[in-house]
């Protein structure tokens, strides 16, 4: 029996409220493509074949063309051409620490890539469907988080996070593994560049229901503020309004 829904107003607040004609919930409908009907979304399709074998949870879209995609169980690093060639382009192996990406830029001419203990990197101009000359083991993380290495490039610097540190490479090449401390029990999580300065989420544990923004000019030896969240963690920055 076909169900004719004559308008759709949104999601409800719940299965139990709502305005009328909003839903609880709702999968695979496509209400975008033409306005003012309801359709359904088609599925998705592996377009990696059988190339891509571990679920990668970070990318990055590179200026020479290629997308990179970094395994979150391994070591491995998949390129995917403009035209939409997959391959393996390099196994990670770092001296120390777990294989699995935590965190990748590009930056001045490099692509960085961090795994729990050490920061990685490799020249554009060599960064293809088969990885030469890359420089694994480039530097070594302090605190070695084994979550997340968040990265954010501003002022003319990139910065990645580390435990309760943010660790830096300048434009010369320099790395700096404490550029920052915050107070523990915080851990970074996620950044993102704001107008002239880094913004900073955080996250201390499942348990505890209360974390911190923290915004950081990139130079001054401590952050300049922070905005105590009552949230578990900050998981991602959306952009919004060019910010």
């Amino acid at each position: 029996m076909a169900i004719v829904l004559k308008n759709i107003n949104g999601q409800a607040d719940s299965k139990f409220s709502g305005i009328a004609g909003s839903v609880a919930e709702s999968v695979g409908l496509d209400l975008h493509s033409t306005p003012g009907l309801t359709k359904v979304r088609q599925a998705l399709t592996k377009s990696s074949g059988s190339t891509v074998n571990r679920l990668p949870k970070i990318a990055i879209s590179a200026s020479n063309g290629y997308s990179f995609w970094f395994s979150n169980s391994n070591g491995k690093i998949w390129a995917r051409t403009s035209g939409g060639t997959w391959s393996l382009a390099h196994t990670t192996t770092p001296a120390a620490g777990t294989a699995y990406c935590l965190g990748a830029a590009e930056y001045n001419g490099y692509i960085y890539w961090a795994t729990q203990s050490r920061l990685h990197r490799i020249a554009i101009a060599n960064a293809d469907d088969s990885w030469a000359s890359e420089a694994e083991d480039w530097a070594t993380f302090e605190v070695t988080d084994t979550d997340w290495h968040p990265m954010a490039k501003q002022d003319l610097s990139l910065f990645i996070g580390d435990g309760n540190q943010v660790a830096s490479v300048n434009e010369n090449g320099v790395f700096n593994g404490n550029a920052l401390d915050i107070k523990t029990p915080l851990r970074i999580k996620a950044m993102i560049p704001f107008e002239i300065d880094v913004l900073i989420g955080t996250y201390v544990a499942d348990t505890v229901n209360r974390t911190e923004v923290i915004r950081w000019d990139g130079v001054s030896p401590t952050w300049n503020t922070s905005d105590p969240i009552e949230e578990v963690g900050i998981n991602a920055f959306i952009r919004d309004d060019n910010y």
